[in-house]
């Protein structure tokens, strides 16, 4: 007798990311490296862009590595669908991470008049980016960190002679 052996195979095949960029960087480079349950293809895209691997016929069996270079400062989310020999596939959770390259810009958007009785002036800074922290110091003082993670910050302090005030900002 003729006998046939066959297997049917309806799952996808179960996706491992191994490596991801932080939530945040300032590498313009973002490392990936994924692995499958099973032999597989995968594919990938970037903020919704056209996929890249989609007609791959190379399969692998390991871990895969892959890296997105010169990235520009902003938002990301990488897409990764992975199938199996028979077709089926699996789309992974959208990995989503920012590039940050650079300080934010910061303002100083109210400050006292340069000849004033107060010993408590008040300084208002403003910043480009969101989740900015700020620390300001007197002529040469050491640095004290303003309280405030929005995007205007309020100093306050208390001098009794003409001193300099310096601002330097960050996002956290």
């Amino acid at each position: 007798p003729v006998q046939q052996l066959w297997f049917v195979d309806l799952t996808p095949p179960k996706v491992h990311v191994i490596q991801r960029p932080p939530k945040k960087s300032a590498d313009p480079t973002a490392k990936f490296v994924i692995d499958c349950s099973e032999p597989y293809f995968f594919s990938y895209r970037v903020n919704g862009g056209r996929w890249f691997g989609e007609d791959s016929t190379q399969v692998r069996n390991a871990e895969t590595a892959f890296i997105l270079k010169s990235l520009k400062e902003g938002k990301y989310s990488l897409e990764l669908k992975v199938r199996d020999g028979v077709g089926n596939a699996r789309l992974v959770d959208p990995i989503d991470w920012i590039v940050d390259t650079g300080p934010p810009e910061t303002k100083l958007v109210h400050q006292p008049e340069p000849h004033s009785k107060s010993r408590r002036p008040r300084f208002i800074l403003q910043c480009s980016e969101r989740d900015c922290t700020y620390e300001f110091r007197l002529d040469r003082g050491g640095w004290t960190k303003a309280h405030s993670k929005h995007a205007a910050a309020i100093a306050h302090f208390e001098y009794d002679r003409s001193q300099r005030i310096f601002v330097d900002s960050s996002v956290a």
